[in-house]
């Protein structure tokens, strides 16, 4: 019995665990659909992806072990178990700190930069330089749109437009981010305000409005970097601590386990005989009388 009731809290214990690994790939999923993620800080999403992972294996394996009554491989599950707990909270740890950091560090180099040419003096990355570099090519590209068809109002009138140096628009790797930001913020350009490249949020665009300076985009874009790190630290954090209780029943189940009747014992009879043993209420009654 008291080794039934210890598989089945082993099992359990590794269900929930391959119930955290869907939740956690089903949030790799959603923060991968974030593009400013996948511009910037792709770990963040594959980072849960892989934490997913591991869990539902550790779960499926740690699920055999409970019935196989095995004591070695319930002993290398625990150490598997506390090593996949140590990892995910150190990864978590991780992204409660960087990416919000560089979130923090593009909003002060954009505040801080006159230019797009100053990014780079002022230490910015490959990546902020980039989305920048790439903003002024199409808004480049637009402002030659607009010089063939004077009614543009969007890249999309022009789909061969290119820059000065010959690059098209439609080659950009970066115009689906300036894209999604337009059309979720209602913002324009990069690090400082700019016209809307794509005319979004579709309606709010018309000729009289189109050359209106917006907010720039890098705020909102750092803001939802910061949220989906937040949100995929929380996770893997509490999936580390999670995997505190399987680590448990397995080292209850190897280090602790049932008595077992041994085959072909038999008790002798002065082990199965019966003492009564005095009670103290007994002996205080004899003392009345």
């Amino acid at each position: 019995m008291e080794q039934k009731r210890q598989q089945v809290c082993l099992g359990i214990g590794n269900l929930l665990l391959m119930a955290v690994g869907v939740g956690l790939t089903i949030l790799a999923l959603f923060t991968s659909s974030s593009l400013a993620v996948q511009t910037f800080e792709n770990h963040i999403a594959r980072w849960p992806l892989w934490g997913g992972i591991s869990l539902l294996l550790l779960g499926a394996f740690g699920a055999v072990l409970a019935w196989s009554w095995s004591r070695c491989c319930l002993c290398f599950y625990a150490w598997l178990a506390m090593a996949v707990g140590a990892v995910l909270i150190c990864a978590g740890s991780i992204l409660l700190m960087q990416p919000t950091s560089f979130a923090a560090k593009v909003e002060r180099l954009c505040e801080e930069a006159n230019s797009p040419a100053a990014l780079a003096g002022l230490g910015a990355p490959a990546s902020v330089r980039a989305a920048q570099d790439s903003f002024e090519s199409m808004l480049e590209s637009l402002a030659n749109c607009r010089r063939q068809n004077s009614l543009a109002i969007r890249l999309d009138a022009c789909p061969n437009a290119a820059d000065s140096a010959k690059r098209p628009w439609r080659s950009n790797p970066h115009r689906e981010l300036f894209r999604w930001a337009e059309d979720s913020f209602s913002c324009g350009g990069f690090c400082k305000g700019a016209p809307p490249l794509f005319g979004l949020p579709r309606g709010s665009v018309n000729e009289a409005n189109r050359g209106q300076i917006r907010h720039a985009c890098f705020s909102p874009i750092a803001a939802d970097m910061r949220l989906w790190s937040l949100l995929a630290a929380g996770a893997l954090l509490s999936a580390g601590i999670l995997l505190l209780a399987p680590v448990h029943c397995a080292c209850w189940l190897a280090c602790a386990p049932p008595p077992v009747r041994r085959p072909g014992y038999v008790h002798h009879p002065d082990e199965l005989e019966w003492t009564a043993v005095p009670q103290e209420c007994d002996s205080d009654d004899a003392a009345w009388d």
